[in-house]
């Protein structure tokens, strides 16, 4: 298991941790010890590494970090910008969200790096990209945006009249809604039919989302900490930090919610692991 700390990066064998920093040898080529962003490349055994310095790789095979350009030489803007968020929906596109440079698509094959997002508007306020109905839907701080397909590349439409959403944080594909979590203003769902529907989790702020081997939606709020929601009984259940429980969650505030290849739910907290 791999985990993206504040203070480097974290490899989990299931005796022991190596972390790697760097300040140390094994991770060196981190261009930043605060970790932002996991993805695991499976079509290519890769496992992508933003930080808000920029991305280096990690090589299994040759079980060590490597720079973007050992692997990519025409990826160097990427060996330097601020990552939000990585993620592929298909082979040899690489979407990467970052904090000052818009959305950034990364093609090995044609050796580009296409830019979406990058006026002085837009360039800070990317939040979030999804795949969704077979559509690549990107996110503003309020609005959302279909990436279509176009000649080798994509052209940006605005999706639901350019209706506003109050700061969104994270989306997520379930249950063929699109989910989208907002940094004040609750958990909002979006039909097939285009109809946004707010969604009750007593929480203001929702970071992110998961789905658990029986098909219960997870959802990581900013204070309030866990709801799982069932949607064949509409039933949720409610998790959060009990003091006199030390089975309860250890504190509130979920960062990020992962499911393994067992179908155990892993939980990032802020300042309890």
């Amino acid at each position: 298991m791999w985990f993206g700390t504040q203070d480097g990066l974290n490899r989990y064998d299931g005796k022991q941790f190596k972390v790697y920093l760097p300040q140390n040898a094994i991770g060196k080529r981190l261009p930043s010890n605060y970790i932002s962003s996991l993805y695991y490349d499976p079509r290519k055994n890769l496992l992508w590494v933003g930080t808000i310095g920029g991305i280096c790789i990690y090589d299994p095979k040759k079980d060590m970090l490597l720079k973007i350009t050992d692997l990519f030489p025409h990826a160097g803007i990427l060996a330097s910008v601020p990552v939000k968020k990585i993620v592929s929906f298909k082979e040899n596109e690489y979407w990467v969200v970052t904090f000052n440079k818009g959305l950034l698509l990364f093609n090995p094959q044609s050796r580009l790096v296409t830019e979406y997002f990058d006026d002085d508007a837009n360039r800070a306020k990317v939040s979030s990209i999804v795949m969704h109905d077979n559509k690549v839907i990107a996110a503003t701080l309020q609005q959302l945006f279909w990436l279509k397909p176009e000649q080798n590349t994509y052209k940006k439409d605005t999706l639901l009249n350019g209706h506003l959403f109050p700061e969104i944080k994270e989306m997520y594909s379930y249950d063929r809604k699109l989910w989208i979590g907002t940094l004040s203003g609750g958990c909002f769902y979006i039909d097939g039919s285009n109809n946004v529907q707010p969604f009750p989790t007593s929480a203001s702020g929702i970071g992110c989302f998961a789905t658990d081997a029986n098909n219960n939606l997870w959802i990581g709020t900013r204070g309030a900490g866990i709801v799982q929601y069932n949607p064949a009984g509409n039933r949720m259940v409610f998790a959060a930090h009990d003091k006199y429980d030390n089975r309860s969650l250890g504190k509130n505030f979920v960062l990020s919610l992962f499911r393994d290849r067992q179908g155990i739910i892993w939980c990032g907290l802020s300042g309890s692991g």
